[in-house]
């Protein structure tokens, strides 16, 4: 099963702010109410346990490189131009600009925004 992260990000791209503030209240709950809730939202979306991007782990692909094509839904092979498309899409989403007045979701999106950063900089760091 693929990390937290993984899901949480994956899940949040396809569901959005509702979901997203779903699981705000369920990890103010703790851990275990935030990982029922994740695996409730997973299987409303289709989603099975197995992260997508599996199958490739085990292959010619090192596992960072697939766990950080992941954070923007790709797989490989992607090139950095496709990460930058889908890097400046979720920024324009999860820009701390977009939340002011909102301390809870202010702070959220600089998470998001940060380990969209870390993988971007990983990644361009790969393909250069």
């Amino acid at each position: 099963m693929s990390d937290l992260g993984t899901r949480i990000f994956r899940l949040l791209k396809t569901a959005g702010q509702e979901v997203s503030d779903r699981l705000e209240e369920k990890m103010k709950e703790g851990p275990g109410k935030l990982e029922e809730e994740l695996r409730e939202q997973e299987k409303a979306y289709g989603f099975s346990e197995e992260s997508p991007w599996e199958e490739t782990s085990g292959s010619q692909w090192p596992k960072e490189l697939v766990d950080d094509l992941a954070v923007f839904g790709l797989i490989p092979p992607s090139s950095l131009e496709e990460v930058k498309s889908r890097r400046n899409k979720e920024v324009k989403k999860y820009h701390p600009d977009r939340f002011h007045g909102e301390p809870e979701k202010l702070e959220t999106a600089k998470q998001i925004l940060q380990i969209y950063n870390d993988a971007y900089e990983r990644l361009e760091r790969r393909f250069k």
